[in-house]
């Protein structure tokens, strides 16, 4: 079953250049209880204009799970951590989940 949260879980996303940094950022979040879930997606070529230069990048994306109270929690975790002098960070509200797994995001 499928139901609206009480407290809405949010996604954020981040890329870096290397899969250990985003090891790094995907534990060290869930260590520093920012995140309740972060999950290291496999390499992706990213394309974008950086100062003036047309870019390709091999990077990894991190997805990051949490309840909505802790959101700019993780969001300020995220750019402290982040290896990039301009990082992405993205996010967006879950409309709906599993009641079982948003119960445990929120008590996270």
């Amino acid at each position: 079953m499928i139901r609206i949260m009480a407290e809405r879980i949010w996604i954020v996303i981040s890329t870096v250049d290397s899969e250990a940094a985003a090891a790094g950022l995907a534990a060290g979040s869930v260590r520093a209880g920012v995140a309740a879930c972060a999950q290291v997606e496999a390499p992706i070529i990213s394309h974008y204009t950086w100062k003036g230069q047309v870019e390709e990048t091999r990077e990894w994306r991190i997805c990051f799970k949490i309840g909505e109270t802790k959101r700019e929690q993780l969001m300020s975790w995220i750019r402290t951590h982040h290896p990039y002098e301009v990082p992405e960070i993205i996010g967006w509200e879950a409309r709906a989940a599993d009641p079982d797994y948003a119960d445990w995001v929120a008590a996270t």
